[in-house]
């Protein structure tokens, strides 16, 4: 720990340092300045978290001084020592948050009181710091986490939608008027062997950079956001409120991003647009209907819609056929038996 005694009178500094238990106070280094204007300058390029100054110096006095800490540095905490035995100046310094007031000459016990006062109330700040700024950077790592949660909440219908709304709204500061939505689905097990060898040990960066790139075109256009499903997480949800002729044109760019991206090809599935905020699940429901439902030799296709998902055909099954089989196989007739292996 650093501290600055600021003086203008070198023996007085002198006698400072000759006093003061440095190393019972945990005090590594012990820097001189003559006056406030230096002591500005070492504080700006230290940082020393305790000031020992005097308060009648030419130039900055201790006043001034402890009112550029007060703005400029206020974690620093300012010990007086003056031969002034002024109550105003005492006021001033209690004002600007002086922890003491120690008159010259420097009494030892008074001034070693002071110095582990200070330096004490300096650590405990700084401890509480420390846990304010963890306690941000958990709650800024947890936040894209808890967004996901009130999204796939959203979307899989199991919170009241209407109290839900208010925190996703103040968490992803949704636009005021949003009336209609609509919602995509894609999923990383639909990507070719390729591209799934390539991240085999890195899945979660593969849908990382997915959400990514989707947010990229959502983000700029204001309309949308990109989501992975909590429970379902290979499925990546684009949930969209913005103009329903705009949405297909976003697809696109979303499409042809992650291909110059990522070099894959990326199937989606799209459901129809209902009211905000009640429509979102059935939305969703919709795309996932229509990207696993899709008809698969349509190899050209990437973007699904539901209204085309393909209705459920009955395939022969094999016990209804066993006899045909089996009459074409007694029947060492080559042709008999490939009709009936073709018919299957």
């Amino acid at each position: 720990m650093k501290v600055l005694i600021v003086d203008d009178e070198k023996h007085v500094r002198h006698a400072i340092r000759m006093l003061v238990h440095w190393e019972a106070c945990g005090v590594t280094e012990v820097i001189e300045a003559e006056s406030g204007d230096q002591a500005i300058e070492v504080i700006t390029a230290f940082s020393p978290p305790v000031v020992l100054t005097d308060m009648r110096m030419p130039g900055k006095d201790g006043v001034a001084l402890m009112e550029w800490i007060q703005v400029n540095s206020p974690a620093t905490r300012v010990v007086v020592v003056s031969g002034y035995d002024d109550f105003e100046l005492v006021r001033q310094v209690i004002r600007r948050g002086g922890m003491d007031y120690i008159l010259k000459p420097v009494d030892p016990v008074e001034i070693n009181e002071a110095l582990t006062k200070a330096t004490q109330a300096w650590q405990t700040a700084e401890q509480d710091r420390n846990r304010h700024t963890m306690q941000a950077i958990e709650v800024n790592r947890m936040r894209p986490h808890y967004a996901d949660k009130l999204l796939t909440e959203l979307v899989s219908g199991t919170a009241n939608t209407h109290l839900s709304i208010t925190p996703l709204r103040e968490e992803l500061h949704l636009p005021a008027a949003i009336h209609m939505c609509n919602a995509a689905v894609m999923s990383t097990t639909q990507l070719d062997a390729d591209i799934l060898e390539k991240y085999k040990t890195r899945h979660t960066l593969l849908g990382f950079s997915l959400i990514n790139i989707c947010n990229e075109f959502l983000g700029n256009s204001q309309t949308g956001i990109a989501f992975r499903h909590l429970e379902r997480m290979d499925e990546i949800i684009l949930l969209y409120w913005g103009e329903p002729s705009r949405w297909p044109l976003l697809l696109q760019d979303i499409h042809t991003g992650i291909g110059t991206a990522l070099r894959c090809y990326m199937h989606i599935g799209i459901g129809s647009f209902g009211a905000f905020p009640v429509a979102a699940a059935t939305a969703y429901q919709e795309a996932r209907q229509a990207l696993w439902k899709r008809d698969v030799l349509q190899a050209a296709d990437w973007l699904h819609h539901s209204s085309l998902v393909r209705q459920a055909v009955r395939l022969p099954q094999l016990p209804e056929m066993e006899e045909e089989l089996r009459l074409s196989a007694l029947s060492c007739n080559a042709r008999r038996v490939a009709a009936a292996a073709g018919r299957w």
